[in-house]
């Protein structure tokens, strides 16, 4: 069994999927960055190497989100998907033949690699999930039952909590909270 390990980065309501390369097994298929575990790697090491090396990005680790064990006809694979967050820096296509941003609500737009799909499910149903607490968690702060401040605290914390932390940042809060007050 081949270990490999994958990013799952959020930029707001959008994470990001590289397209691999012709030539490869899976060609022109879509999948999260990220790539095999090396002898004597940890799987956050591994990560952090294959997005510099793959998208010449530097990512923190974060915790992990999900796994799962897919076989393929050529190869079985270990897939762990970590939430991650590019540290100050732009992605570049050194390997993959194209790299996107989409919602939860585009992934049928994209032909994926088989070993993602049920990663893909249990992230629409997170970003689902997500969206509902923070109508719930807007409510409350348009009806003063919540502060500005416990409503950023509280976006956060279930941001990280459900292996999403890129998903809000503070800024975005900050014109966010704006937007539901006026």
């Amino acid at each position: 069994m081949v270990r490999v390990v994958a990013a799952l980065i959020w930029r707001g309501d959008e994470f990001f999927i590289c397209r691999r390369p012709a030539g490869k097994a899976r060609a022109l298929l879509w999948e999260f960055a990220g790539g095999k575990v090396e002898p004597g790697e940890t799987p956050e090491q591994t990560l952090v190497r294959e997005c510099m090396e793959e998208l010449g990005a530097k990512v923190s680790v974060k915790e992990q989100f999900a796994q799962v064990i897919h076989e393929y006809p050529d190869v079985t694979i270990e897939l762990t998907l970590f939430d991650a967050v590019f540290d100050g820096c732009e992605p570049q296509m050194h390997e993959h033949s194209g790299f996107a941003w989409i919602t939860a609500s585009e992934i049928g737009n994209y032909e994926f690699c088989p070993a993602d799909l049920e990663i893909l499910d249990a992230i629409a149903k997170k970003d689902s999930l997500f969206r509902a607490q923070c109508e719930t968690l807007g409510t409350l702060l348009s009806a003063g039952a919540i502060s500005a401040a416990q409503y950023k605290t509280s976006l956060c914390t279930l941001a990280c909590k459900m292996g999403m932390s890129g998903r809000v940042t503070r800024d975005e809060l900050s014109s966010e909270v704006q937007q539901i007050l006026n």
